[in-house]
């Protein structure tokens, strides 16, 4: 199970009658170069989101907001960081493309949800060594 699917599961555990008001989550992610990762591992912003099931989110979102009379507040800060040998501004513009737009490509029924305030926040950083 992923991350993601985790804290969907956790959030799920809510009961309707809740008072809950708001939920801020920080993922804060290092992407080692691909050498150190090995063949077929995560070398990208954008293979990295499509990793995680990010469906099970938007899921128990709109089913909480569904069952609530008011406002729910879900903050997101995606921070990532990439080590890299050599800066690319070919991988550099790729990595910063996967975050534009992200909370409605990956959460889109819950940022239409009618009692959600979805605040997404993206963070990008690269490393040389």
């Amino acid at each position: 199970m992923d991350m993601v699917t985790g804290l969907a599961e956790l959030l799920g555990t809510t009961p309707p009658e809740h008072k809950l008001e708001m939920v801020h989550l920080h993922f804060r992610c290092l992407l080692p170069p691909i050498e150190h990762v090995g063949k077929g591992g995560l070398q990208d912003v954008e293979s990295h989101l499509r990793g995680a099931n990010w469906d099970a989110l938007d899921s128990t979102v709109v089913q909480i907001t569904s069952s609530i009379k008011h406002p729910f507040k879900l903050s997101i800060l995606l921070e990532y960081t990439v080590e890299r040998r050599t800066v690319s501004q070919k991988a550099r513009t790729k990595d910063e493309e996967a975050l534009e737009g992200w909370g409605q490509r990956y959460l889109p029924r819950a940022s239409n949800s009618p009692n959600l305030m979805l605040d997404v926040v993206t963070r990008y950083k690269e490393r040389t060594y």
